[in-house]
């Protein structure tokens, strides 16, 4: 797994296990990018976001998952290069979160979690 948070052209941040998609390129060994797979793609959101000011000891922000395509049954969506602003490494709570998420998900689906 390749868990990456992804802030997307629209504003959303989405966390997910994200992968290459990609061709062969012309009159090369090399691959050519065309998109990324979002496997199990989902928005986080703050729930109570902290500003500067507010004092140090305030409540720890809280953090809310929802479906990026609520819509659909697929797990994978691919996504063009275009759409992506920026790819990083969420922070480890956020990560451990997502993962018990994701393998509740699949567990509910009848999925092998060493898919």
């Amino acid at each position: 797994m390749t868990i990456k948070l992804v802030t997307l052209k629209s504003g959303e941040d989405v966390i997910c296990d994200l992968s290459e998609v990609s061709i062969p390129h012309e009159n090369e060994d090399l691959e050519k990018l065309v998109a990324y797979s979002m496997n199990l793609p989902y928005v986080v959101k703050l729930a109570n976001p902290q500003t500067l000011y507010e004092a140090v000891e305030s409540q720890e922000p809280q953090i809310s998952f929802f479906p990026w395509q609520p819509l659909t049954s697929d797990t994978d969506i691919l996504i063009p290069l275009d759409w992506v602003v920026c790819i990083t490494n969420p922070a480890k709570s956020i990560k451990d979160s997502y993962i018990d998420r994701s393998d509740m998900f699949k567990a509910l689906r009848g999925e092998d979690e060493t898919d």
